[in-house]
């Protein structure tokens, strides 16, 4: 009877202990599970992170190809790795575009950034005055230069430029060609031109009114000049294919082009001559001075001089009668001022 006894209290002290035990477990399992490490660096793995353009991305920019005009497709991508940094220098490793994935050196618990860029940026031209060449491009290659083709409008020039981002662009006269350096994101620019300040140079010969005048493009120009005594209607000869035309003392360009120098020459008025002819003379009446036929340029003054035998006194009719005569010596003078019309005269003696 007292073995069966103790045979009893083994048994409620086992099922005791059981109970205890499972009650713990239960109470075990109750425990928040362990949550596995989002970064991995506790299995030894590389975290990566992205970045577009020094912004970062939540997803690696895929390997897109990049399209034509024809919506084909071309062999370059639309981004392009640019470099990479690990927390843990030791990690190095290059950039497979084939797999569009970074291949490091190890792997190992780090973070390491990867950096992309876009491999072409948008070129946006505001022009004033001007119209850009159908064929310029409108997207340029990273740290390429841009090179754009733009037509001034008639009679305009270049002026400025301004660019997002201070960007410096440069302006080729020669070839209408504005050069933006080294593009590394997109660029907007403000090109203007204006209207032309243009210059006529005028050199005049045998006058008066060299001198130097402006206007602008299309307009009206016009210098005052005038002949020397002696001369007349002139000669005019400008550059850059400018018509001038000569009127009341001026010299007129209608519409001003171009540039030009004109040289304006004054033409020396042809001489004319006349003459103041002795038609009839006696044997008594000697000329001493001139001829039976005097030739005056036109304007100027003809004269001769006669002289009688003994107490013979020359008298003399003409068409134009003498503006002077004079008597000295028994010779006498006889002048025409201002000669415009042949002279005839008829010559008597009287005592």
């Amino acid at each position: 009877m007292k073995n069966k006894g103790l045979f009893i209290i083994f048994i409620i002290l086992f099922i005791l202990s059981a109970s205890a035990a499972g009650i713990g477990y239960y109470e075990h399992t109750k425990k928040e599970p362990t949550v596995p490490n989002n970064n991995n660096s506790k299995d030894g793995k590389i975290t990566y992170k992205y970045y577009l353009e020094d912004l970062e991305v939540e997803q690696m920019p895929t390997n897109e190809k990049i399209l034509d005009d024809l919506g084909n497709e071309t062999d370059k991508y639309k981004y392009k790795f640019s470099k990479f940094q690990c927390t843990d220098s030791t990690i190095v490793g290059q950039f497979d575009e084939e797999e569009w994935k970074f291949v490091p050196n190890e792997e190992k618990e780090s973070i390491c950034n990867l950096f992309f860029v876009n491999s072409t940026y948008e070129v946006t031209l505001t022009i004033t005055n001007g119209k850009a060449d159908d064929n310029n491009p409108k997207y340029i290659e990273r740290e390429k230069d841009g090179e754009f083709v733009i037509i001034p409008s008639e009679g305009y020039k270049f002026e400025s430029t301004q660019c997002s981002d201070d960007k410096t662009a440069t302006w080729n006269e020669q070839n209408n060609t504005l050069t933006i350096n080294a593009i590394m994101k997109n660029v907007a620019c403000k090109v203007i031109f204006s209207i032309k300040e243009l210059k006529m140079d005028v050199t005049v010969v045998n006058g008066k009114g060299t001198t130097t005048e402006t206007a602008k493009y299309g307009e009206s120009v016009e210098a005052i000049v005038e002949p020397n005594e002696g001369f007349q209607t002139p000669t005019i000869n400008c550059t850059n294919n400018q018509a001038a035309e000569f009127k009341d003392n001026k010299l007129i360009i209608s519409k001003l082009t171009d540039n030009t120098k004109c040289t304006l020459t004054f033409v020396a008025k042809p001489t004319k001559k006349y003459s103041i002819k002795i038609d009839t003379l006696p044997d008594t009446i000697t000329i001493v001075k001139g001829s039976k036929e005097n030739s005056v340029e036109e304007g100027k003054t003809g004269s001769f001089t006669l002289k009688g035998q003994d107490s013979i006194k020359p008298k003399i009719e003409c068409s134009v009668q003498p503006s002077n005569e004079d008597n000295s010596n028994g010779e006498y003078t006889y002048t025409f001022l201002n000669v415009t019309k042949d002279i005839t005269c008829k010559v008597t003696a009287t005592e």
